[in-house]
């Protein structure tokens, strides 16, 4: 992500308060803006309003950021350097213990299970000769064979992503 037209980290500061236990922003009094914004905004918590996707999102200065990246900004001092993940899942969940920087093979690992998923366990489908078991990896499919229950396919996804995939497997 291109840093050229983000505020700086100093101007979030200024204008924002962040608590890491809780993961909630809160507009500070700002002697800049107009009389009537500090009685009505300053000491409310700001990036309030959930996203389509279930992030929390909010405008600086008419610019809409997702809320996570002006945390992690306020909380490290910089920008993040690529793509953050929620350790849990809750895109609404900005606590910095939940955040994370990650490259975007990292992030994919650490998916939930599809909405089309008839199987009922990730990485699992039916096909003609029973349960097939297959794993992203390195930005290919791996096979990992063919199962008569659903299960034990299910546990062949789950000790390939551990192994694979490290803290980032989500199964």
């Amino acid at each position: 992500m291109s840093n050229k037209h983000l505020p700086t980290i100093e101007y979030l500061r200024q204008r924002l308060v962040y608590n890491p236990d809780t993961g909630i922003l809160t507009w500070r009094r700002c002697e800049e803006m107009p009389k009537n914004w500090n009685s009505r905004y300053a000491g409310t918590e700001a990036f309030s309003t959930t996203s389509f996707y279930g992030y929390k999102v909010g405008s600086i200065d008419g610019k809409l950021y997702r809320a996570h990246r002006i945390a992690f900004a306020i909380y490290h001092g910089r920008w993040p350097s690529d793509i953050l993940d929620h350790i849990n899942g809750n895109r609404a969940d900005n606590m910095i213990a939940n955040l994370r920087e990650v490259s975007r093979d990292q992030n994919q690992h650490n998916r939930k299970k599809n909405k089309t998923n008839t199987s009922g366990f990730k990485g699992v489908c039916r096909n003609k000769n029973g349960w097939v078991a297959f794993i992203r990896f390195e930005k290919k499919r791996h096979y990992l064979g063919y199962f008569s229950k659903p299960e034990l396919a299910a546990k062949a996804y789950s000790d390939a992503a551990r192994s694979l995939h490290g803290d980032f497997a989500k199964v």
